[in-house]
């Protein structure tokens, strides 16, 4: 549905039945329903080309993030599990140029995955250990938190 930064490959062909069955055990197991964290509407047809080979996608709206979860308690996690490196506001580390705060409010649907299973980079920096949050609870506290924009701020 937002094919901004998408360049996913087509893997159809490249995986395995096991690999397959795996992604499936994933999803099964491990997968946070985006239900638990935020609301999502979609205006528009879905994701295609059109004939001048321009891709159009629907207009994606977040909202709920992190309704009825604990923010003074997704503001402790926050600050015993991401301030050492993202800062005590969320914008000493950016991510693909947006704030910690920023990111979620913009794009909830990527950051429960990095917050659970990490974000493997090309520096240091860029490179975030799995498991910080891995709680349903836990995350929803912390989306709740960091919807605030005084205390998150987003990127200068």
């Amino acid at each position: 549905m937002n094919t901004e930064g998408n360049a996913h490959p087509d893997y159809s062909t490249a995986l395995t039945d096991a690999q397959v069955w795996n992604i499936v055990k994933f999803m099964r197991e491990e997968w946070v329903s985006p239900d638990e964290l935020y609301r999502l509407a979609v205006d528009g047809p879905p994701v295609y080309t059109d004939g001048a080979g321009t891709v159009v996608a629907p207009t994606l709206t977040f909202y709920g993030i992190g309704v009825g979860g604990d923010a003074t308690n997704g503001d402790a996690i926050y600050t015993a599990s991401c301030a050492g490196c993202h800062g005590a506001d969320g914008t000493a580390i950016l991510l693909a140029g947006s704030s910690v705060g920023e990111l979620v409010r913009a794009k909830p649907h990527e950051m429960w995955h990095k917050m659970k299973f990490g974000n493997i980079g090309n520096t240091s920096t860029e490179h975030m250990a799995p498991g910080i949050v891995v709680a349903p609870t836990d995350l929803l506290d912390l989306y709740s938190a960091l919807t605030n924009a005084t205390t998150y701020p987003d990127a200068l």
